[in-house]
């Protein structure tokens, strides 16, 4: 789940020392008021659909038609799975986000995040050194400015967000990675990709005795 879906984080714990344990959740009015507009916006396209179909599917000369021209037939076809698909898909992730709480723990070098939500519940839990730092992040909202402070991490699905408020001073900012024992890295890092696994060539081992060495097998490794 994306950070900018946690509206809420308390209890605040920029300034007391580890162990660091919170609850993160979502605004439920937007997303249900978003799940409805979308939903709206389906019916009146599948209602349309589903009429005509109905239509063709009852009147034998509309079935003859399609037999008659399988390339219009396919394009029909193709038309609905991509409509569905492009309604379906942000429908499900909607529908996901709504209720989901995150439970985050920091303590003894180790972040744990449980997301509770629909779905069930989803735990993971990263070394707090495979972290690279941690960033001072400023978004835009319809509510305003919101800043955040986020650990970041090479894999954009392990960041974490630790603090939200209107405002997040840079002394706020410095006592946080003091009491991480990080560094401060830029708000940029967060869009990066994740990085593909890295290709290592080495030669292959030859014997002593061979006159090929340079020219023997190599190995890969990933």
């Amino acid at each position: 789940m994306r950070l900018a879906h946690f509206d809420d984080i308390s209890p605040s714990l920029i300034d007391t020392p580890l162990p660091w344990r919170q609850s993160q959740t979502c605004s439920m009015l937007p997303r249900v008021l978003a799940l409805a507009g979308l939903a709206a916006v389906a019916l009146l396209l599948v209602v349309p659909l589903a009429v005509i179909v109905h239509h063709v599917a009852t009147a034998p000369a509309g079935l003859a038609a399609l037999a008659n021209h399988p390339a219009a037939t396919f394009q029909i076809a193709l038309g609905l799975a991509v409509s569905s698909a492009l309604l379906g898909f942000p429908f499900y992730r909607m529908a996901q986000r709504i209720g989901v709480t995150r439970r985050v723990a920091i303590e003894a070098g180790s972040v744990t995040v449980t997301d509770q939500g629909l779905a069930g519940d989803h735990t993971w839990s990263e070394p707090l050194s495979s972290y690279t730092g941690i960033a001072h992040h400023v978004r835009t909202t319809q509510a305003g400015p919101r800043h955040e402070l986020v650990l970041v991490h090479p894999d954009p699905r392990r960041h974490v967000t630790v603090a939200v408020a209107g405002r997040i001073s840079k002394t706020e900012l410095e006592r946080a990675a003091a009491t991480l024992a990080m560094v401060e890295v830029p708000a940029h890092l967060l869009y990066r990709l994740p990085r593909l696994p890295s290709l290592t060539i080495r030669p292959a081992a030859t014997p002593a005795h061979s006159s090929r060495g340079a020219e023997g097998l190599a190995a890969v490794e990933v």
